[in-house]
């Protein structure tokens, strides 16, 4: 199945958007779908400039030469764009490699569902690591960052604040998940995903603890501003949020680890009353 294909079943159902935001445990890893090459015959009517109905347009005189489902998507996309007057006249007499270049360009130019341009999408990474009673949200390691020194930092600072020795695993959350232009890929979108990602690690880990270390995470898991040093309740999980800078930050000059220290102080008065 190619991903036109796809789009047009689930248009027939009544689904607006399908994708999965999590993968389940010993599930195989999906499969992206084929977008199918659109060959275009232009007659010559269209060569000589006469006019006519615009490619995408209901038009006899130039035909999609591919399935029905490349041309209900195709047509879709021209008639919902808010340039397609503009385009219908750009196409008018284009020869065949011209045509396609236009509808490339007009494809980069229309408006994303939700009303989002693809310039406007989020791009940005996040490591989650999980500790057998605490998780923790970090801005990302980077390439540049080794692993191990990155793992042992971590596990250093939860042995300080009093949560003991840890066996930590890494795993990320990467947006936007998916490239594709039929998928709300808002930052909206961003913060449900995330949300939705932290709520199902809060459940594997047992914890009611989560630290936020570094800015991307803070800003992607409340609209609101998370101060430094203090615990914020998640308004939609029953989760406690504690905020400092990221690994990376400590990593790249040592100095900020005395702060973050001071920040987590909260944390490890909780750990010591126990």
């Amino acid at each position: 199945m190619n991903e036109l294909q796809r789009l047009s079943y689930l248009e027939a159902m009544g689904v607006d958007n399908y994708t999965p935001r999590l993968r389940l445990p010993g599930a195989l890893a999906s499969q992206q779908c084929v977008l199918p090459v659109i060959k275009l015959a232009v007659d010559n009517t269209v060569a000589n400039g006469t006019a006519t109905e615009g490619i995408g347009l209901a038009s006899p005189a130039v035909a999609m030469q591919t399935d029905p489902a490349v041309r209900l998507a195709v047509g879709s996309a021209s008639a919902a764009s808010n340039g397609a007057a503009a385009a219908k006249q750009a196409l008018l007499g284009a020869a065949p490699a011209a045509a396609a270049k236009a509808i490339e360009d007009l494809g980069a130019k229309t408006t994303l569902r939700g009303g989002v341009n693809k310039q406007d999408i989020p791009h940005f990474s996040l490591s989650i690591i999980r500790g057998s009673n605490v998780l923790i949200l970090d801005d990302g390691m980077t390439g540049d960052v080794d692993p191990s020194e990155y793992l042992q930092l971590l596990t250093n600072l939860l042995y300080a604040v009093g949560a003991g020795k840890q066996q930590l695993t890494i795993d990320s959350f990467v947006w936007p998940m998916a490239k594709n232009s039929h998928i709300d890929q808002s930052e909206t979108a961003a913060r449900q995903a995330l949300q939705a990602f932290l709520g199902n690690q809060v459940e594997r880990v047992s914890s009611t603890i989560v630290l936020i270390l570094g800015d991307t995470p803070a800003h992607y898991l409340s609209e609101q501003a998370i101060a430094k040093g203090e615990w914020v309740e998640h308004p939609l999980l029953p989760v406690k949020l504690l905020r400092s800078h990221s690994v990376r930050s400590m990593l790249s000059d040592p100095r900020i680890k005395s702060v973050v220290w001071q920040d987590l102080q909260p944390l490890y008065q909780l750990f010591n009353k126990r």
